[in-house]
C-alpha cells in the first residue's frame, strides 16, 4: 500500500507499508514475523494491544517502531493514542448533566491500556461530582486476552452506563433489551469511537468520535521521521476525539 496525501514532505518519497495480523499463538511464543526477523523493512507500527515481552522482543530487533492506540511502561517507546481519558471524562459528566448519578462502567479494565484510560475519565467525573463508586456496577464485557464475554447485568442496576467502546455499547443494549429494559428510558448507554455501529444501533449510541485520520497521519509521521533520522523520538502523542450526541441518553433532570 502506497501512503499517499499525508503531506507534502511524505510525497518527495514512496513509503510502502505491509499489513500482518500477529497471531495469539505468535504473540505468547515471543515470534516475529518474517518480514522482521529478516530485517527487511525500515519501520514497525503495532496497532492494537500487544504484550510487554513481545515489544521487548521487537525493540531488540533495532528497527525503529512505533506502538498505535496503546502504550506501555517501557521507556523510550514513541505512541500514538487517542485521548480516551478525556473522552470518558466528557461522556460521564455529559450523561451527569442529564441527571444521572447512579452510573456504571463496561469494560475490562485490565485488557488494554485504553479501556484503563477510559475507565478513569470515567472515575474523575464521579469524583469531581461527588457521586460514591459502586464497583458492582463496573462489569467486564471481555477477558483479559480480548475475546468478547457475555455481559452479565447487575441485580440493582445504575441509570447509565459509560461503555469502553461502541461495540460493547451495542452488545449492553441489546442484552438490556432482552431482559425487558427500555434504553434510554430505564437505563442510558454511551461508547466510545464513533464506529458504523453506533449508528446502526437502535437507538443510535452517543459516544466519542476517534479522529483516525489524524492518528494515521501522526503515526506515519512520526515512524518517517525515525527513519530517516536514527535520534528521533518523538514521545507520546494525544490526538483528541469529540462527543457525538445520539439518542441513547435520556435527560432524568426533574
Amino acid at each position: 500500500m502506497l501512503y499517499q496525501n499525508i503531506s507534502k514532505e511524505l510525497l518527495k518519497k514512496d513509503y510502502y507499508g505491509i499489513f500482518e495480523i500477529l497471531k495469539f499463538e505468535d504473540e505468547e511464543s515471543l515470534v516475529l514475523p518474517k518480514m522482521i526477523q529478516d530485517q527487511k523493512i525500515d519501520g514497525i507500527i503495532i496497532l492494537g494491544q500487544a504484550n510487554r515481552k513481545y515489544i521487548k522482543t521487537i525493540i531488540q530487533t533495532d528497527i525503529p517502531m512505533i506502538c498505535m492506540d496503546f502504550y506501555e511502561s517501557i521507556p523510550d517507546i514513541d505512541t500514538v493514542v487517542t485521548d480516551n481519558f478525556y473522552g470518558t471524562y466528557l461522556l460521564t459528566d455529559y450523561l451527569i448533566d442529564n441527571g444521572h448519578r447512579d452510573i456504571g462502567f463496561v469494560g475490562n479494565i485490565k485488557a488494554t491500556s485504553s479501556i484503563q484510560d477510559r475507565y478513569l475519565g470515567y472515575f474523575k467525573a464521579l469524583i469531581e461530582n461527588d457521586i460514591t463508586y459502586n464497583s458492582q456496577w463496573t462489569i467486564s464485557d471481555r477477558l483479559d486476552s480480548g475475546a468478547y464475554i457475555d455481559i452479565c447485568l447487575p441485580d440493582k442496576m445504575p441509570t447509565a452506563f459509560v461503555c469502553n467502546c461502541d461495540e460493547t455499547a451495542y452488545r449492553l443494549i441489546k442484552t438490556l433489551q432482552r431482559s425487558g429494559v427500555d434504553v434510554p428510558n430505564d437505563i442510558s448507554v454511551v461508547g466510545f469511537d464513533n464506529y458504523l455501529i453506533s449508528e446502526i444501533c437502535d437507538p443510535p449510541i452517543t459516544t466519542v468520535e476517534v479522529d483516525m485520520k489524524s492518528m494515521a497521519q501522526t503515526g506515519v509521521e512520526m515512524m518517517i521521521q525515525k527513519i530517516n533520522h536514527i535520534h528521533y523520538k518523538a514521545g507520546r502523542r494525544l490526538i483528541s476525539g469529540k462527543i457525538i450526541i445520539k439518542s441513547s441518553v435520556k435527560n432524568i433532570n426533574y
